[in-house]
Order: C-alpha cells, then sequence, then structure tokens
C-alpha cells in the first residue's frame, strides 16, 4: 500500500508540473491581462445567554463547555484572504483565520494559515471545467451541505460540528465537470490527513465526491467519501451523501453520515461506528421582502453504533449519549455584506448508560452578527 501511495502521488505531481510549466511557457509567449488581486475577508460571531444546562462541561459542541447562565460575547471566525491573479489560469490564494481555537500563550486571538494554495484552470476538452489544485487546500467533506444550508456563520456543517473530517488539507486536488453547464461532476484529493498541521505523514488519505443536479439544477445529489489508513488493521472513514433542493423562496435539504473511527482508549484502539444526520430548511416571504429570512435545521448525532457496556471507550462521556441540535432563527439583511440572525440553539442528551447522569438540554439565546468585505 505504501509503494502504491507513494507511486500515485508521484504521478499527479508529475502530471501537474508537466502540465504547469506547458501552461507558463504559452502564456509567456503570448499576451496577457495584468495580474490583478484583491483582499477580501468576513467576520462573524454572537451575543449569546446560555439559558439553561449542565454544570458537567464536557464535548465539543459550541456551548457545550460554556457554564449555565454565561453572558456575553463570541468572536467565532475572522477571516482575511488575498487572491492573486498571475494569468487567466493561473491563480494563486492566501488565507488567514483566527478564532477561539487559535489563541496564542497570553490567550489572546492569533492568526493561522487556513489556505494556501496555486490554482490551474485546465485548458481541453476532455473535460469542463478542469481545476488542479496544490498546497493547504479546501476538501469537500463539508462543501455541498454547508453551502446550500448557507448559515456557517450560525453553525458548523453537522460533521464539523461533532468534530469530524477537516475543511483544509496540504495536498492535490483535481475537480471537473461532465457538461458545459456543471451539472455532472467530481472532486478528487489526497492529501497528508493532518489539516494545516505539518507532518510527514507515511499515508495518505483520499476524498472523493461526485455530485449530479437536476430539475434545472434545483436538484443536487451527492456522495462524498473519505479513507485513510491508519497501520496494523486500522483506518477512519467517512461516507456521506446529501439531498438538496433550492427555489426562488426556499430551499431545503438533508445528509446522512457513516463514520468509521479507530480512537485510542486506556486498553488501546478501539473501532468506533458514529451514525449522523441533518436536515434543514430556510424560506422566505415575497411580500416581505428578501431582507428577511427564516431558517432552521436538525441534527441527530450516534457516536457509536456499535455501544455496548463491554466495550471499551477513551475517557470521554461523550460517548455515552446520543445528542440532538436544534437551531432555529431568522436572518435580517438591513444593508448589503450585513447579517444579522437572532436564534434559539438546543443541544439535547439522549444518555445510553443506566449509571450515566442525565445532562440537561443546552439552552442558548444569541444574536450572530456577519459582516463581509
Amino acid at each position: 500500500m505504501k509503494k502504491i501511495n507513494q507511486l500515485l502521488l508521484l504521478t499527479v505531481t508529475v502530471f501537474f508540473l508537466s502540465g504547469f510549466i506547458s501552461t507558463v511557457v504559452a502564456q509567456a509567449e503570448s499576451e496577457t491581462e495584468d495580474p490583478k488581486s484583491e483582499v477580501w475577508g468576513y467576520i462573524f460571531g454572537d451575543m449569546f445567554w446560555k439559558a439553561d444546562g449542565d454544570e458537567a462541561l464536557w464535548g465539543g459542541g459550541e456551548f457545550m463547555n460554556t457554564e449555565k447562565n454565561a453572558i456575553g460575547g463570541n468572536l467565532r471566525r475572522v477571516y482575511v484572504g488575498y487572491d492573486h491573479n498571475i494569468s487567466s489560469n493561473l491563480t494563486t490564494r492566501v488565507l488567514f483565520e483566527t478564532n477561539s481555537g487559535t489563541l496564542n500563550p497570553s490567550g489572546k486571538f492569533s492568526p493561522v494559515i487556513k489556505l494556501g494554495y496555486l490554482k490551474w484552470k485546465i485548458p481541453g476538452d476532455f473535460l469542463n471545467n478542469q481545476v488542479l489544485s496544490v498546497g493547504l487546500i479546501p476538501t469537500p467533506i463539508f462543501t455541498f451541505p454547508e453551502k446550500s444550508f448557507g448559515y456557517r456563520s450560525v453553525e458548523k456543517e453537522a460533521l464539523d460540528a461533532r468534530g469530524i473530517g477537516r475543511s483544509a488539507d496540504q495536498g492535490i486536488s483535481y475537480s471537473a465537470t461532465f457538461d458545459e453547464n456543471s451539472n455532472y461532476g467530481f472532486t478528487a484529493l489526497v492529501g497528508n490527513g493532518t489539516g494545516n498541521r505539518p507532518t510527514d505523514t507515511k499515508r495518505l488519505e483520499y476524498t472523493g465526491s461526485v455530485f449530479a443536479k437536476f430539475l434545472d439544477s434545483r436538484l443536487t445529489v451527492e456522495t462524498m467519501y473519505n479513507y485513510k489508513s491508519l497501520g496494523d488493521d486500522r483506518e477512519n472513514s467517512i461516507l456521506r451523501g446529501f439531498l438538496g433542493y433550492e427555489a426562488d423562496y426556499f430551499r431545503l435539504g438533508g445528509e446522512v453520515a457513516r463514520v468509521l473511527n479507530s480512537v485510542n482508549t486506556p486498553q488501546g484502539y478501539q473501532d468506533v461506528e458514529p451514525l449522523l444526520y441533518s436536515v434543514f430548511a430556510a424560506f422566505s416571504i415575497p411580500q416581505i421582502g428578501n431582507q428577511l429570512e427564516f431558517f432552521g435545521r436538525y441534527d441527530w448525532y450516534n457516536p457509536d453504533t456499535d455501544y455496548n457496556t463491554g466495550k471499551v471507550y477513551p475517557n470521554d462521556p461523550q460517548f455515552f449519549s446520543n445528542q440532538a441540535l436544534a437551531i432555529f432563527g431568522l436572518n435580517f439583511q438591513p444593508i448589503e455584506r450585513v447579517q444579522i440572525m437572532p436564534n434559539l440553539y438546543f443541544n439535547i442528551y439522549d444518555e445510553k448508560r443506566d449509571d450515566f447522569n442525565d445532562r440537561k438540554t443546552d439552552i442558548v439565546l444569541r444574536t450572530t452578527i456577519y459582516y463581509s468585505f
């Protein structure tokens, strides 16, 4: 398997370099427009009050480690990006991010590199919209559900919210469509599987996504698979399906994901099989205008469908309860680039063990504010 990984990476790298060199030479011999650059970004955060919940502070959800009656502000993401168009077919992007997970030793916000890659739009008639990207690149693990829901500022995609998968990785990706209207296409990615952390891993991670759009591109169907061998007959994998529909004044969708993880326990590695599904809807009222949109989402998460009392788990209480997340809100857009979104957040717990204390539902009232530039 190791030799296959090395051969695959070498083949893709040679393909990229040969095409890249030929493109640069060809464009150097012809007139091109002056290079263009752009700085862009966005910011979002909350004003919140945790109205109810448990004193037990564990878990990876947005407010699972927040004490009851806590009130304050929470700057959840700042993005600052720089795009540079070398030519009509060659572009670069560097994206910096800061949030509550990127603090420096003194506890203050500190930026990290979220993305940094070179993108080549491959000319030719073999397939349509061919793009090859190399560097710290986006993955397709969350892309379709997150984009269709449209409210990343309110909540992460369902897998992402439970700490499963990653939005970026160091590697190389190739995407294309089978038609000019981009109704049928795919993305394939080979990466380290470590996100934006440096590594010299001996095992690569593979991700593939295939999609199709129907009914004048209103209905989208997508399947994504992510796999990484960990050695010693251990692996991590994600199989996810997505279905979404978008009309003039509403959109709705859902996803189902089956996960296989090898986790470290006090008695060695153990396989767990999480199952997750998520449904969402958003709609506006034409008589009111497009400045107001109502939205809602419901997630259900089982951290191990093969759970039994004789199984050894990590020292983490979240394996002992199923969880449901419900969010309801209103998006008010007073001016372009600004969104104000009052919303209600519920995280509900269903305990699996009789000797495990029932945890109260987390109830949070908040107003999320989003601004782009």
